[in-house]
């Protein structure tokens, strides 16, 4: 309401919680005046982006606008028809203003409230504690029992691994205690990975502030070990080459590396442009590392980079979508899913063609002296004498 109660700023339209920030649509937000006595409407505002929150302070009305790329604090005169621009944030948006009827506008900035003084111009950062006991931060016992976020067994099954609330557990599967092998309740360590010999576990982990590959020992003793250095982007599941020497992970930028566990060398085997990769299985005897990179064409395609010359090859074409390898124990075959099949059926939802069981599993020989998995049959006639 305008001070004398006899006029009204609004917006005819809602969308405070939408995230359309330099939105220029028909949801725009726009300001208007009402009179109350005569029901005159005039338009306070022209721009093609938002201008919400109004409030109306003695002579003047304010309002916020992302008119320059952020949201920021705009006065606008009736009596003259200006607008004038009061905060200049680039960084951080000005988010839901509202006056106090006495100069004073609140608002907040970077999660943190802020008081402009429209007397002077000048911002006042408010600093704000709460005084309480302490009862969630005091130290206490929770069970992780249903937190867990990952698992598997030991190379031989003697005890069980378990990640949960950001530590990596080791459990037995009959007797014995389960023992926290990391400790580390400041940091998120996941994606746990018992080594082939058993002796040690692979895991990820944020306790330096980015995310890093570790080594602990498998029974507890000793602080966990990196072996990387430098990481920028979110990283996924270390998975150990049979053999023990290297580990294989990727990461949110779409990269495959290989860590030689010893020299603690990292190498980029791989990088899918288009997404993230995450199906990469090590050979029987960690040999070659097996994985799908996307195609221009929306589909991917299944690589094999080998351990002896570094180099990668591709052995499957563009033709079809192929993905999740995985080597056949033996060394004779690697198999992949693929789509293949193309059978579409009315759905019955939305009157419209789906398909369905396009994926078939493949297998595919890996030396020539491989005989067919599913060889030609015949049922011939037995002709008597």
């Amino acid at each position: 309401l305008s001070p004398d109660g006899s006029k009204v700023v609004y917006s005819p339209l809602f969308r405070d919680f939408r995230t359309w920030k330099r939105y220029e649509g028909g949801w725009a937000q726009e300001l208007y005046i009402f009179d109350l006595e005569s029901h005159d409407v005039e338009r306070v505002t022209d721009h093609p982006r938002a201008d919400r929150d109004p409030m109306w302070v003695g002579e003047r009305i304010f309002f916020s606008s992302d008119r320059d790329g952020k949201s920021n604090l705009y006065a606008y005169d009736p009596g003259s028809r200006r607008t004038e621009q009061l905060t200049t944030e680039r960084t951080w948006d000005v988010r839901w203003p509202s006056d106090d009827g006495r100069g004073r506008i609140v608002y907040e900035l970077n999660g943190e409230l802020q008081v402009l003084d429209l007397a002077s111009g000048l911002s006042l950062e408010l600093s704000i504690a709460v005084p309480d006991d302490g009862l969630a931060s005091r130290p206490s016992r929770i069970s992780a029992a249903n937190l867990i976020e990952d698992w598997e067994l030991s190379p031989k099954g003697e005890r069980a691994l378990f990640v949960a609330r950001g530590d990596v557990f080791s459990a037995p599967i009959e007797k014995g205690p389960t023992r926290n092998l990391t400790r580390s309740s400041g940091a998120h360590d996941k994606w746990a990975a018992w080594s082939p010999c058993g002796a040690k576990i692979a895991f990820i982990s944020d306790m330096s502030g980015e995310e890093e590959i570790y080594l602990v020992d498998q029974d507890g003793s000793g602080e966990p070990e990196r072996l990387t250095q430098g990481g920028s982007a979110m990283r996924y599941a270390p998975d150990w080459a049979p053999d023990g020497k290297r580990l294989a992970f990727s990461d949110k930028n779409g990269k495959l590396w290989v860590l030689d566990v010893a020299t603690r060398d990292l190498l980029e085997v791989a990088d899918d442009k288009t997404g993230q990769l995450r199906d990469y299985v090590w050979s029987p005897h960690g040999g070659h590392l097996a994985f799908s990179l996307s195609d221009i064409n929306g589909f991917s395609s299944i690589h094999v980079w080998s351990v002896e010359d570094g180099e990668t090859r591709r052995i499957t074409g563009e033709l079809f979508n192929e993905f999740n390898p995985a080597w056949d124990p033996e060394g004779n075959y690697l198999y992949y899913l693929s789509d293949r099949e193309y059978a579409p059926q009315i759905s019955s939802a939305e009157w419209n063609f789906a398909t369905d069981r396009e994926s078939g599993i493949f297998a595919l020989a890996l030396r020539k002296d491989v005989a067919h998995p599913f060889a030609p049959e015949s049922d011939e006639v037995t002709v008597g004498e």
